[in-house]
């Protein structure tokens, strides 16, 4: 079968990179009779048990045990957002890094004992994750789900959303004006409006179903997992995931053990600054039956944009600190209890944008700063019950975000101007209750029947502010608020300077809430030895209502008043189906083929148009809904040493919500107009090659482009066909990895080599971003005889310093732009006890 368009050139740099590893093969052969090197806690790493430990059991062993695994699952805690009871861990338990794995071959209870022979050579196995509400075999679960170790983020240094999402080729992220945008398979929002993309803590979601209040990046110390999902996934997660989410797993608090971890790292970037980060945890036990763990960490991110107009250097440094707290008791082997509380704050100085797209890592045109500040506090409790029948799950939770932002944009009212003229300032505060309470089926029962059902309730306030300022720089500081308000008193508009002394031309806040109310389920059943057929669906009503306050000068003449209130609401009632069909070819190979669908609220107008506007914008918008459709085969090859995983899909997007702006005077609203399709191809493979060199490599194709006629901002038509925006066609991840045991020394090796292909930075524009490949490379060095010993890692991210243009945004005849991160070095020491 043959694919036309650019080649993916990740595969290009994996053969080379395999070939130039293949003279390590003497060192591998040695290093296949060494025992397992253990982590500084205690515990066997995910890399050193792929690749350094071959089983040595007899085939008598083998017979009485298959494929048994080198660190029994049976002592990992259970993920506490499921619900599930934990047993007592030993001291590793609460330090280990490694996903949750279980013996990759499955035996059916009637097929005949296998002869088996003795394991000469290391095996794959693989990852159980909770993504369904359950824990269940990665292998097993008929849609795409990728899962990163936590730990294994942890060694390379990653600390934000943007280092996860860049090893999951058909996800991609950028930032436009201090919005995030998460784009899977193609499909993304567009700016200012809600995330097409959820984002979960555990099983509780951050997302603002309304408008963006905060986007959540958690830092990414102490978790267990990082799952990434992709197509929709409204029938367990409702509205805040319309097609696909991104959920991390938190590593929970462990029974009967004390234990600390802790992490010291130092990031320097070139062209730009360097700062440190530091980070530590400690789980303490409560007596036999709880236990507490405590998270804390403080980074400083180093910028590498220089403001040239008032002269600050790396002026997009970034400042994070959080904690987290989790509790967890088992009364007895029927309850359990857990609960969890994080709070981070996260202070960016300016935005990471520049003057036009040469490469230069520097503004002129910029008489301001341009910061953001993001907060969020969350709560949860989650209870579980066991009866003999199902585990019954209660989760409750409440979120709260707060934002305030100021964008700079002088530049856009005469360019190049060293004066403050024009800003747009913002934020808001949102605070979401949920509750659900769910019936699951046992994990360990021979039934043919598997299944999910339950209740869901939500409750979402948001108050946000949209404010176009006029800046008064030309106005003497002793006389810029006696001579504004003078004026504005005499003309009967007083209280519309802000508190920086700016005139609020334009001033948006609505106050609206977003309630979901939901009942949600999914069975699964066996059809003889190798078909399960699995039907789900969500039957929910959504309101979202509120109102919208205007103010400012503008608004003030329009309505002979300060300020004018308009209210409304949308409130929908629909049914959101879900339906797969896997057929288990052998005990290595499956295929399945899957229908969802997704949704998102809508609601009151959150934009406006004036009188004189040639367009009006309606008074609300509705839901939008994607349909997907999949299919995939996953197999295992070489006696369990490669697996591969590929994946077609369909998707099929109706009437997406997209902010317009009036072709008479510029000002935008949402409303919902046009479609969009996106169809492609995900690929991945993991081999441990005969040189025991662990390969894994993705490759993702999407081509994503409207269907209808669709109305852009500037008031012209874009043609159906036209590409949909930050939507790549291609995207690669390719990683080659090689632990090597010298005596009491494990000495790890990686490089990985992504490509981002060419997007469109929007429908009007069409100009190209990304095209682009990054190199990373890491070296991690660990004594396996004195655990005291720090573990080190290097670790040098975009290695070549390439220029990879992430955004692109057009400020009046000059346009902005965005890069990845120049070459970065980061060292890091962690450890444990």
């Amino acid at each position: 079968m043959m694919i036309k368009g650019p080649c993916p050139k990740g595969l290009f740099a994996a053969v080379s990179l395999v070939a130039a590893l293949n003279c390590t093969a003497t060192f591998a052969q040695e290093a296949a009779t060494t025992p397992a090197p253990a982590t500084n806690d205690g515990s066997i790493s995910e890399l050193d048990e792929l690749l350094v430990s071959p089983s040595t059991e007899s085939p008598a062993a083998s017979d009485a045990q298959p494929q048994a695994q080198t660190s029994a699952p049976a002592e990992s805690t259970p993920d506490p957002t499921l619900g599930s009871a934990p047993e007592s861990a030993p001291a590793e338990a609460s330090t280990a890094t490694e996903l949750e794995t279980i013996p990759l071959a499955k035996k059916r209870p009637n097929d005949p004992e296998p002869i088996k022979a003795a394991r000469t050579s290391p095996q794959l196995e693989e990852i159980v994750v909770t993504a369904t509400k359950r824990e269940e075999s990665l292998r097993d679960i008929p849609q795409s789900i990728t899962a990163l170790s936590g730990g294994e983020l942890e060694k390379s240094g990653a600390q934000g959303i943007d280092d996860v999402v860049k090893k999951v080729p058909g996800v991609n992220i950028a930032s436009e004006n201090g919005y995030t945008r998460i784009t899977v398979r193609g499909i993304a929002s567009v700016n200012s409006t809600s995330s097409t993309t959820g984002i979960l803590f555990g099983n509780v979601s951050f997302a603002d179903q309304y408008v963006p209040v905060v986007a959540l990046d958690q830092q990414l110390f102490d978790l267990r997992s990082i799952e990434v999902l992709k197509g929709p996934q409204g029938t367990l997660f409702g509205a805040s995931a319309l097609n696909g989410a991104i959920r991390y797993v938190p590593e929970p608090a462990a029974l009967g053990v004390f234990s600390t971890k802790y992490f010291a790292q130092y990031v320097s970037v070139s062209q730009g600054g360097a700062e440190p980060i530091f980070g530590a945890a400690v789980n303490v036990p409560v007596g036999e039956t709880a236990a507490i763990r405590l998270t804390a960490f403080d980074r400083k991110s180093p910028g590498y944009i220089d403001n040239l107009q008032l002269n600050i250097k790396d002026a997009n440094r970034l400042k994070q600190r959080g904690a987290r707290v989790m509790a967890n008791w088992q009364p007895n082997e029927d309850w359990s209890v857990a609960l969890t509380g994080a709070m981070q704050n996260t202070s960016i100085y300016d935005i990471a944008l520049t003057d036009g797209v040469n490469g230069n890592l520097s503004s002129n045109n910029r008489p301001r700063r341009s910061p953001q500040d993001d907060n969020y506090k969350m709560a949860g409790l989650t209870v579980s019950h066991t009866i003999d029948w199902a585990q019954l799950v209660s989760e409750s939770a409440f979120v709260h975000k707060d934002s305030v932002h100021f964008y700079e944009n002088s530049r856009n009212a005469i360019p190049n101007t060293s004066v403050a003229l024009l800003g747009i300032g913002g934020g808001g505060v949102s605070n979401t209750y949920s509750q659900e309470l769910r019936l699951v089926s046992p994990t360990d029962s021979d039934s043919a029947w598997r299944w999910i059902g339950g209740v869901f309730g939500s409750r979402q306030h948001l108050n946000t502010i949209v404010d176009l300022q006029a800046g008064n720089a030309l106005i003497p500081p002793e006389l810029n608020n006696q001579l504004i308000q003078t004026l504005l008193n005499a003309l009967g508009a007083s209280g519309i300077i802000n508190a920086d002394g700016n005139v609020s031309l334009l001033g948006l806040a609505p106050d609206v809430t977003v309630q979901e109310l939901a009942l949600f389920g999914e069975v699964t059943r066996k059809l003889g030895e190798s078909w399960e057929l699995t039907l789900g669906g969500r039957l929910y009503r959504t309101r979202s209502f509120g109102t919208s306050t205007q103010t400012g000068l503008i608004f003030t003449a329009l309505n002979m008043s300060p300020k004018s209130y308009k209210t409304g609401g949308v409130q929908e009632q629909a049914f959101n189906p879900k339906a797969s069909l896997t057929w288990h070819i052998s005990d290595d190979t499956m295929s399945y083929a899957t229908v969802s669908k997704g949704y998102r609220v809508g609601g009151l107008q959150p934009g406006i148009t004036l009188p004189i506007s040639a367009t009006q914008a309606p008074a609300a918008f509705k839901s939008d809904i994607i349909w997907s459709y999949e299919a995939g085969v996953r197999a295992e090859w070489l006696d369990n040493t490669l697996s591969t995983d590929l994946t077609a899909f369909y998707i099929d997007w109706q009437d997406p919500q997209v902010f317009q702006a009036d072709s008479t005077t510029s000002l935008q609203y949402l409303d919902n107009v046009g479609a969009v399709k996106s169809t492609g191809l995900d690929f991945s493979l993991r081999w441990i090659t005969p040189f025991e060199v662990m390969l894994t490599s993705s490759v993702a194709y999407a081509k994503t482009v409207t269907t209808e006629p669709f109305q852009t901002g500037s008031g012209n038509v874009a043609a159906p066909g036209s590409p949909w925006p930050y939507a790549p066609k291609w995207q690669t991840a390719t990683s080659i990895s090689y632990p090597l045991s010298l005596d009491e020394w494990t000495i790890t090796t990686s490089v990985t080599h992504t490509y981002m292909g060419t997007a469109a930075n929007d429908l009007n524009n069409q100009k190209p971003i990304f095209n682009y490949q990054l190199l990373d490379a890491q070296i991690g060095i660990l004594s396996t005889a004195h655990t005291w010993i720090p573990e080190f890692n290097l670790t040098v991210n975009n290695l070549l310093d390439k220029r990879g243009l992430t955004t692109r945004i057009p400020q009046g005849s000059s346009t902005d732009g965005g890069y990845t991160q120049p070459r970065t070095v980061i060292l890091r020491l962690s450890g444990s006890f």
